[in-house]
């Protein structure tokens, strides 16, 4: 029997707002890159600025809002 449980992925910004994710015990590599690249646009990196710092394979997400990241939000590197 397998007693995996959810991985719950927690984020901050410096507002003090939070955005939890929670993924599949069996989520693969893909899944993680997703979340990574779900949290970095929520945190206001740029698109393509999030797309540098993922590996070629795992380039397969899309973005349908191209938003400009905040003038004091991160600075974009990986």
């Amino acid at each position: 029997m397998n007693d995996s449980k959810n991985l719950i992925l927690r984020a901050q910004n410096q507002d003090g707002d939070s955005l939890v994710l929670t993924l599949a015990p069996d989520t693969d590599i893909s899944g993680l890159a997703d979340a990574f690249r779900t949290i970095a646009f929520w945190l206001t990196f740029q698109a393509r600025t999030i797309d540098e710092c993922i590996p070629d394979g795992l380039r397969e997400w899309s973005y349908e809002d191209e938003r400009e990241p905040d003038k004091d939000g991160p600075s974009g590197e990986c």
